[in-house]
C-alpha cells in the first residue's frame, strides 16, 4: 500500500519542478508577457471522471493519440509497468496551467531591470532562468511543498479507481482504493476507519517535518 506514497511523492517533486520549469522559459526569454496555458488549464478545471475519460481515450489500443504517434495497438491502461508513469505525466497536466499561473503571479513583482542588466551582461535565457527566475521562484516552491507534503499520502482515489484494472493492479493499488474496498465492498468499517485515522496521523507528522525543515531554509516558507 505504500505505492500511494511513491505515486505521490513522485506527483509532487515532478509537477512543483515542472511548473516552475516551464514558467522560467516562458518569462526568462519575453519578460513580463501573458502565456496562454488554456490546455493546461483544462486539466484543473475538469473533475477525475472527465479527465480520467480523456486519458482512457488518448490511451486506447484502437485509434487512440499516443498508439497513432508511435504506431502502436499498445493497451498501456493493462501495462502494470505503465501505470505510474500515466499517474504522474496526467497529474503534471492537469497542475500545470494553475502552477504556471502562480509562478507567473510570482515573477511578475521581479524588478524587469534584473533582465535587461543581464541581456546586457551577455546572460543566456537559460542562464537569466537559472540566476534570476530560480532565486524568486525559490520560497512558493518550497511553499507549495509544504502544502503537497500534507497530502503526501492521499493518493486521489478517483483517479486511481478509474483507471484501475485487474492487469494494472499490482501497481495501482493504493491506500485510499483499499480503505474503500474494506470498508464498502468487505463491510468492515472499523478497520477501515482504523486504516482511515493511521493515514490522515502520518499526513499530519509529514507536514510538521517538512515545514520544520523548510522554517530552516527559508524564514519565509514556514507556517509555524
Amino acid at each position: 500500500k505504500l505505492l500511494g506514497c511513491e505515486l505521490s511523492a513522485a506527483e509532487v517533486v515532478a509537477g512543483d519542478t515542472g511548473d516552475a520549469g516551464a514558467d522560467g522559459a516562458v518569462n526568462g526569454d519575453k519578460g513580463r508577457v501573458f502565456f496562454d496555458d488554456q490546455v493546461g488549464v483544462v486539466g484543473k478545471a475538469d473533475n477525475s471522471m472527465v479527465i480520467c475519460g480523456m486519458i482512457r481515450i488518448f490511451l486506447s489500443p484502437s485509434g487512440g493519440l499516443i498508439n497513432l504517434i508511435a504506431g502502436t495497438s499498445i493497451d498501456f491502461l493493462t501495462e502494470a509497468s505503465a501505470f505510474r508513469t500515466i499517474y504522474i505525466a496526467s497529474g503534471i497536466w492537469q497542475d500545470a496551467g494553475w502552477g504556471v499561473i502562480v509562478y507567473m503571479a510570482t515573477l511578475a513583482n521581479v524588478d524587469t531591470s534584473l533582465y535587461e542588466a543581464a541581456k546586457v551582461d551577455g546572460a543566456s535565457m537559460f542562464q537569466r532562468i537559472l540566476h534570476i527566475d530560480i532565486p524568486e521562484l525559490t520560497s512558493i516552491m518550497v511553499l507549495n511543498l509544504i502544502m503537497s507534503a500534507g497530502g503526501l499520502m492521499n493518493v486521489g482515489f478517483e483517479k486511481v479507481w478509474l483507471l484501475q484494472t485487474d492487469l494494472n493492479k499490482a501497481t495501482s493499488d493504493v491506500i485510499a482504493v483499499y480503505v474503500y474496498q474494506q470498508g464498502i465492498e468487505n463491510a468492515k468499517y472499523s478497520y477501515s476507519t482504523a486504516v482511515g485515522l493511521f493515514n490522515t496521523a502520518v499526513n499530519i507528522i509529514l507536514l510538521i517535518v517538512v515545514n520544520k525543515i523548510a522554517g530552516k531554509i527559508s524564514e519565509d516558507t514556514s507556517f509555524v
